[in-house]
């Protein structure tokens, strides 16, 4: 007997899945990289500093040079992966994220990532604004940027 399957497929194929997916990926592989938080923390717990989140936007951006995630703006060109920590600043930061600025000088781009206090990657854009952030209580406290960089 020849058996049918009329199985379906449980995900469909789609833009904004696949973009879930692929940021789905990017947050997974990110535990495999060194974590800037358990060397200034021993244990892993609390909040990482304006230095540790800088820096682990950096990794972010040099991943980015490696891979197109599907966050609208494609895989980055190598030029990213030299930007020096001069260039990275804090964009804007509250009690549970940061969103930290990655200006790149030889495209005349800035890319934004949005980290959370304690250093999970949510995403990455080149506007510098995320749909669905809730400003604290206390107020979105805006730091500025890093010289040379431009507010969106």
């Amino acid at each position: 007997m020849k058996e049918t399957s009329s199985a379906r497929p449980i995900v469909k194929k789609g833009k904004k899945t696949m973009k879930s997916l692929l940021l789905a990926a990017l947050l997974i592989s990110i535990p495999f990289m060194p974590r800037f938080e358990a060397a200034a923390h021993p244990g892993g717990h609390g909040p990482i500093t304006q230095e540790e989140v800088k820096q682990l936007a950096t990794v972010v951006t040099q991943d980015l040079t490696q891979r197109d995630l599907g966050l609208g703006f494609g895989q980055l060109e190598q030029s990213w992966s030299e930007v020096p920590m001069s260039k990275v600043g804090i964009h804007a930061e509250t009690s549970t994220y940061f969103i930290v600025s990655v200006r790149n000088d030889a495209v005349d781009k800035t890319l934004y990532v949005l980290i959370s206090t304690l250093g999970e990657i949510y995403d990455a854009n080149m506007t510098g604004t995320f749909e669905g952030l809730a400003d604290d209580d206390a107020g979105e406290e805006s730091k500025g940027e890093a010289p040379g960089v431009p507010s969106p």
